[in-house]
């Protein structure tokens, strides 16, 4: 049977070209399947590029969000701290009354505007009194407690010289107020 089918195929120029027309059909399938399946996934990871790209891009729009809303909470809170220049003189108020409070007589004395060198604006003031470390510890941490942003720049200490006020001493605290 082998026999006659190769002696059929030698014979019979139809049969050999089917044959090899059939040969190239399943090589050329084979490879164009094979490039497909290449081109499949190539596409497949292109696709899954773009997708973290776009996982990326909603990533990054979410944090700047994130970014802006904090920014805007804390711009907002520094406002806070920063009075109007006009609303400095409730803050004296509440100097001159922390004064009292401590037993001290203070002397404000305002230095004037001032910009900085991050170009915020300052109003300096000089604070006078006699007293002795412990009104000056508790005048400084009360200084600061105040709801707004005041930075120390100096503090100068002056002995007194009479003789019954020994423990005394006189103080100058030199001290900005950020303002808007």
């Amino acid at each position: 049977m082998v026999n006659r089918l190769l002696r059929l195929f030698s014979q019979n120029v139809l049969i050999r070209i089917a044959t090899y027309l059939t040969l190239i059909s399943i090589v050329a399938f084979v490879v164009v399947t094979g490039r497909l399946t290449i081109l499949t996934a190539q596409m497949q990871e292109r696709r899954a590029v773009l997708s973290d790209r776009q996982n990326i891009q909603l990533n990054f729009e979410e944090v700047l969000d994130l970014y802006s809303r904090q920014y805007e909470t804390l711009s907002t809170g520094l406002d806070q701290l920063r009075p109007p220049e006009d609303d400095v003189v409730y803050l004296l108020d509440d100097i001159e009354s922390l004064g009292r409070e401590l037993g001290i007589g203070i002397k404000i004395k305002n230095l004037g505007v001032q910009v900085i060198q991050d170009q915020s604006k300052v109003v300096r003031y000089e604070v006078a009194f006699t007293g002795n470390k412990v009104q000056l510890e508790s005048f400084l941490e009360r200084l600061d407690s105040l709801p707004t942003f005041i930075e120390v720049q100096s503090i100068n200490i002056e002995q007194v010289e009479e003789q019954n006020l020994k423990d005394l001493s006189g103080f100058k605290v030199i001290f900005d107020i950020f303002v808007k």
